[in-house]
């Protein structure tokens, strides 16, 4: 081949080239095109499965949305927030080995998200798990909080916490944490009616008080609040002010039973307590006679029910005791010596403390009794 002819050759190999390579850039940016064309559609379809499984998830319909959401992860696998929803979603259908599994791979990325761990805390409280939710909690309370009411949303997962350490009765370190709560509420009635209502549950009816009066210096008329107040000064022996709160209450609108109950009992208090004030020794003897009677037919009626032969023997020596002590409930011994009231309550006391534990809760007139033994004999 000659000099020309190999030019020729090589210009028109050389023409091919940049033709196959103007071709092959033509097709990367096409390919390119169509997959970035591709991705904004996954994109749009993950944004339209999210927003549809929200809205089922407001209305309750919690299968369609694990659907939806499943479509949306299907179509944007990079989204942590649809993944998460799916995982949330999981977890309010009880599918909770999957939600579990799904937030920690979620975890895995991100450790120090608190809504993460609060789900987390959530499935492991479900299932019981009382060392794992603690850890969650305690996670997600110090953890990284984002958007909107970030102390609100704080306070209500040391709430839950709160609520799981009381339910496992856990008291010692609920108080902990409550205590830790009630520095930090807001200004509002109902925060501190809440933290009241806890601090009861934990058996702390003082820390009780306090909220339950500041929340009434809020309103005073929270019936709520004067609810609690009267809750409060009940568990604290103080019946006087009990009913005083426990009334108002109901004058404010709070017919709940748990008032209603503990209304009433209060109110069978001040009339079957012997020692109440401005009695007469007749009217003592009277209503330590009542009682004792009241209680001697606890006892009959306990031991009529099915009882160990230990808790028979018991009841019973107790029973052969308490009758040897009614000649003492004498007026004239009563007038000589008032401490005859007292013994005599001792022996009530004594007689509805076994009686509640070999049978149960006694009736109401019997609690009012065991509330005025133990009151007068120093025990609360």
């Amino acid at each position: 081949m000659t000099e020309p002819q190999t030019s020729r050759a090589l210009d028109r190999d050389v023409f091919w080239l940049l033709v196959l390579a103007a071709i092959a850039i033509g097709l990367f940016f096409l390919t390119r095109n169509i997959a970035a064309k591709d991705r904004q559609l996954e994109i749009h379809t993950a944004a339209t499965w999210y927003a549809k499984g929200e809205q089922q998830v407001d209305s309750g319909l919690t299968e369609k949305a694990i659907d939806s959401f499943r479509k949306a992860v299907a179509n944007d696998r990079e989204n942590q927030k649809y993944a998460f929803a799916l995982a949330r979603a999981l977890a309010a259908g009880n599918h909770d080995l999957e939600a579990a599994q799904t937030v920690l791979r979620l975890r895995e990325a991100d450790p120090e998200d608190a809504q993460i761990n609060l789900v987390l805390a959530g499935l492991a409280s479900k299932r019981a798990d009382l060392t794992e939710a603690i850890h969650y909690y305690e996670n997600a309370i110090y953890g990284r909080w984002t958007g909107n009411q970030v102390d609100k949303r704080r306070r209500r997962a040391r709430i839950e916490l709160i609520q799981l350490l009381l339910s496992h009765q856990q008291f010692d370190r609920a108080l902990s944490e409550l205590l830790t709560l009630d520095g930090d509420l807001p200004d509002s009635a109902e925060s501190h009616v809440q933290a009241g209502q806890l601090f009861l549950q934990a058996n702390d009816p003082q820390h009780a008080l306090k909220d339950f009066e500041i929340a009434l210096k809020l309103d005073s008329h929270d019936p709520a609040a004067l609810a609690g107040a009267g809750d409060a000064y009940f568990e604290l022996g103080n019946y006087s002010k009990a009913r005083h709160y426990l009334e108002t209450a109901v004058g404010q609108g709070n017919e709940s039973g748990d008032v209603q109950e503990k209304l009433s009992l209060v109110k069978l208090i001040f009339s079957l307590d012997p020692l109440g004030p401005k009695l007469s020794a007749r009217e003592r003897q009277q209503r330590l006679k009542a009682g004792y009677q009241q209680a001697m037919q606890h006892l009959q009626t306990c031991m009529g029910q099915r009882l160990t032969n230990e808790q028979t023997t018991n009841l019973q020596n107790l029973a052969t005791e308490a009758v040897s002590t009614q000649p003492q409930f004498q007026l004239r011994n009563i007038e000589r010596d008032p401490d005859v009231v007292r013994s005599g309550l001792e022996t009530i006391y004594r007689i509805e403390t076994a009686t509640n534990a070999a049978c149960g809760k006694a009736p109401e007139s019997d609690q009012a009794l065991l509330l005025i033994a133990s009151r007068h004999d120093g025990r609360q």
